[in-house]
């Protein structure tokens, strides 16, 4: 049995031992974790049951930040298992959540992923519009690297969508936010976007686009 393994199985047995103390929250702890866990380990469908059940728990206690987190669990796990749309629901619940515990950068983090997820399901407009949030509230908290990389995710957004200027804008800004982070393999050259966006014209889908792939960022674990 290897350590995944062994991690799985000590923390079922601690959820069962939990449920048996009638002890509800430290229950709904550990099947974050373990729903993290799985998610880890290519087990999308168990990651989803745990983290549904958690977030009921953390739901009933009015525990906003401990739902916000599960509700990020909860969005990966949907991810993982192929069920894109339920995962971006579930991260604009947890970016509400996220909102009104004042939590700017858990916020945007959830709407990025949202973001991403709707241009994978192909709904590039909405996904351009959240993508924007993403970037104001990265904006807001001030993180750079953060807003390097909405500003990434944005261009790739906005190049599908075909708005080749606004897309390559977009492109140079994060490149040079990497390059005044000192990020020498992201910073201050031409990148993909920007080298279709030379052979494109603006103005509908553009050919070949880059698709973004989904990865849940910044978001903190319990």
């Amino acid at each position: 049995m290897g350590e995944p393994e062994k991690a799985l199985l000590a923390l079922t047995k601690a959820a069962g031992l939990l449920e048996l103390s009638n002890a509800p929250y430290g229950r709904a702890e550990t099947l974050h974790n373990l729903s993290n866990l799985h998610c880890a380990t290519g087990r999308a469908d168990e990651a989803v049951k745990a983290s549904t059940a958690a977030a009921s728990v953390f739901e009933e206690a009015g525990d906003q930040r401990a739902l916000a987190k599960a509700l990020d669990g909860l969005g990966r796990a949907l991810a993982g298992a192929g069920n894109a749309e339920e995962a971006v629901e579930a991260h604009f619940r947890a970016a509400a959540q996220w909102g009104e515990a004042g939590e700017l950068s858990d916020e945007s983090a959830a709407y990025g992923n949202a973001g991403m997820l709707l241009q994978r399901l192909g709904r590039i407009s909405e996904a351009i519009e959240v993508l924007r949030r993403d970037l104001a509230l990265c904006r807001r908290f001030g993180d750079r690297t953060a807003e390097a990389a909405a500003l990434n995710n944005l261009s790739l957004a906005l190049f599908e969508a075909g708005h080749l200027e606004e897309a390559r804008a977009a492109c140079t800004e994060a490149a040079d936010l990497y390059g005044d982070l000192g990020d020498a393999r992201r910073g201050r050259k031409p990148c993909t976007t920007c080298v279709r966006c030379a052979g494109q014209s603006e103005g509908g889908r553009a050919a070949g686009a880059k698709t973004v792939s989904y990865v849940a960022r910044r978001t903190r674990r319990l």
